[in-house]
């Protein structure tokens, strides 16, 4: 896959999408954010910080660190730490 610019400015956010089966249509309806914000988060136009990390995370359903890692990465990382349990 090619980098996307979202990825670029270091999160993961459109492989989250996809791993998790959402469009940034439904992401929008999550949210409340408008469809022009989301695809601006999304292609990188739009940066981030804390209450967009929160937000975007809350409603992928993951922990707001693991947008900063690829899906398949963050959740190898926790099936470690659960087989440590």
């Amino acid at each position: 896959m090619a980098m996307t610019n979202a990825r670029a400015i270091g999160w993961y956010v459109n492989e989250w999408l996809e791993a998790s089966g959402m469009t940034q249509n439904d992401l929008a309806q999550m949210t409340g954010w408008s469809k022009q914000k989301i695809s601006a988060i999304c292609t990188g136009r739009n940066g981030y910080n804390r209450r967009t990390i929160e937000t975007v995370s809350t409603a992928l359903g993951i922990h707001p660190a693991e947008l900063f890692l690829p899906p398949h990465r963050a959740l190898l990382i926790r099936q470690i730490l659960l087989d440590r349990q």
